[in-house]
């Protein structure tokens, strides 16, 4: 634009034509340039929307980590009681273990594995709870009346009576 203000009102300019052509260069030129205008201001609001997000974003995130630092703090505390606590209950099972006949614990830890963990049912109402079948009359008079191991036909599980 300064070379065209140069050139119009330099005095370089001899002809109509070359004056109204230089004329209508200048106010193209003045017309990109509002338009630059325009869009380095849109740039420049998106920046600050961006930078704005980007603040709040870093504050939660600080936030967030603080938190965590906390959280691993109180699991690794609650971890080391539930490894405690598995220690206490797997000596007492052991303790347990010891007046159980051979073939009925390697019948119940088959029977665990397969069940994935749940190797005793409960019979309320004359129902496995396990697999929720109606036991048969046999199998009632079965668990009242004898000492065995009275299993599921269905899931395979133990009864015992509530």
């Amino acid at each position: 634009m300064k070379a065209l203000d140069e050139r119009l009102y330099g005095g370089n300019v001899k002809s109509p034509r070359e004056m109204q052509s230089s004329i209508t260069e200048l106010e193209s030129a003045k017309e990109g340039i509002l338009k630059m205008e325009d869009q380095v201001l849109d740039l420049m609001l998106k920046l600050d929307k961006a930078e704005h997000t980007m603040e709040k974003s870093t504050q939660q995130l600080s936030i967030m980590e603080t938190d965590r630092k906390k959280l691993l703090v109180n699991l690794g505390m609650e971890r080391k009681t539930l490894l405690a606590e598995i220690q206490s209950l797997t000596e007492k099972r052991e303790s347990y273990v010891v007046d159980i006949e051979t073939g009925q614990l390697v019948l119940y830890e088959r029977i665990r594995k397969a069940r994935k963990g749940s190797a005793i049912a409960r019979v309320e109402s004359g129902m496995c709870q396990g697999c929720h079948l109606k036991l048969t009359t046999r199998q009632m008079q079965q668990l009242r009346s004898s000492d065995e191991l009275v299993q599921c036909n269905s899931c395979t599980r133990i009864f015992y009576l509530s």
